[in-house]
């Protein structure tokens, strides 16, 4: 959901890998929570993060989470969520394994 300046790189991926239909792009919604309602979990793999809002908002949504251990993404383990993951580090390789489990 939104925009970056690596969305044609991970287009191109995304279309290499036979990923079509099972990951969607979405671009910048004013009204993220009805698109979200139909996604099965978040998973957020930033190399540099604090605390973004749509983190935020996945939980609140109560969407199992996969996260990369980043200074304010690591403190979801302790407020309360119950449906976190994290990946052992930014590798494409320690996210497909998390995802697996």
């Amino acid at each position: 959901l939104g925009e970056g300046p690596q969305q044609a790189e991970c287009k191109s991926l995304w279309r290499e890998a036979g990923l079509a239909d099972r990951v969607s792009f979405v671009n910048y919604s004013d009204q993220p929570e009805q698109i979200m309602a139909d996604w099965d979990g978040f998973v957020l793999c930033s190399h540099y993060e604090g605390l973004p809002l749509v983190v935020l908002e996945a939980a609140a949504m109560n969407l199992p989470l996969l996260l990369t251990r980043r200074p304010g993404l690591c403190d979801f383990s302790v407020m309360g969520f119950a449906q976190v993951t994290y990946a052992e580090d930014t590798s494409s390789e320690a996210i497909a394994t998390a995802l697996r489990c």
